[in-house]
């Protein structure tokens, strides 16, 4: 008897770029089943509690969920195509119940927000040739940062 279906296809170390939202990160690990379904694997080298009390694991876990959201549907709004997610350390693995709280989801959406919002008048406070000659450095800069604080 199988407990779990075996996927069909697993995708390693994809970075996902929303524009639209400014929001790109890279996925250690998704997992693409027959149905159309994923799931999200996160390895850690960290331990275990940190994920489970509110640490940035978890943060970086539902910004995941979001691209891969966009990912696969187009709509990172859009949940009908996660199957699981999960954090992966040496001794365990935090496995969050789906659906995610739609609070966690929206301090993850504003954080990011805020965060760009901030970086755009910190480059916008340099001087004009500056941005005009590394414009779209500067777009990548402020992509990685809302990654990183995820």
């Amino acid at each position: 008897m199988k407990k779990f279906e075996q996927p069909k296809r697993v995708v390693t170390e994809i970075t996902i770029t929303n524009v639209k939202e400014v929001h790109e990160g890279r996925i250690d690990a998704i997992l693409e089943f027959n149905d159309s379904r994923y799931g999200l694997i996160d390895w850690k080298t960290n331990d275990i509690n940190k994920g489970m009390v509110g640490g940035t694991d978890r943060w970086q876990l539902i910004a995941n969920f979001l691209l891969a959201n966009y990912r696969y549907t187009g709509d990172e709004n859009n949940w009908g195509k996660c199957f699981f997610g999960s954090i992966v350390y040496y001794e365990g693995a935090y496995i969050p119940r789906l659906p995610m709280n739609e609070d966690s989801i929206n301090k993850v959406k504003n954080d990011r927000r805020t965060i760009a919002i901030f970086f755009v008048c910190i480059l916008l406070a340099l001087p004009w040739w500056t941005y005009m000659w590394s414009e779209s450095f500067q777009i990548v800069i402020i992509v990685q940062v809302v990654r990183i604080q995820h």
